[in-house]
């Protein structure tokens, strides 16, 4: 069991499993290998500032992330993506299967705005053979995520 799928069972959350025999490593794998569409694929992006301040940038795998507005929604200079060693150490799993749960340190959490108008995301479940779909409203109370426009 991942640490995702206790915490989704130990918060009640429903969800469905949606598992696959080859790792998928980038959320466009995943859509293929879950079909599912793209545009639910949840991306979730650790970016880093200067004084080692930390966000999760969660946006649709069809978008791209734009890092200006991140900066000037959560009002810190310099953001740069995260390391792998500072993917693994802040959010308790590897680049490429971060969810936007059950993290192992309590950081900001940013939904881009365009998930209200989705009913349901597919996260990944923290291995690269599974992921989860889960509600976007449960996503939000679980993670305290905020909804901002942060994609180009």
């Amino acid at each position: 069991m991942t640490a995702v799928k206790k915490f989704l069972e130990g918060n009640g959350v429903v969800f469905r499993i949606l598992a696959h025999a080859q790792p998928a490593y980038t959320c466009e794998d995943a859509a293929i290998l879950r079909n599912v569409p793209l545009s639910e694929m949840l991306k979730a992006i650790l970016l880093v500032d200067k004084s080692g301040n930390y966000v999760l940038a969660c946006i649709p795998g069809d978008k791209k992330l734009d890092v200006q507005k991140v900066r000037r929604v959560i009002n810190l200079r310099r953001l740069s993506f995260a390391s792998e060693n500072e993917v693994v150490e802040i959010t308790g799993f590897e680049v490429g299967s971060v969810p936007p749960v059950a993290l192992a340190h309590k950081i900001p959490i940013l939904f881009d705005s365009s998930f209200k108008d989705l009913g349901k995301a597919d996260i990944s479940s923290g291995i690269p053979t599974m992921g989860f779909q889960v509600g976007i409203k449960e996503l939000v109370e679980l993670s305290g995520a905020k909804f901002f426009s942060i994609t180009k």
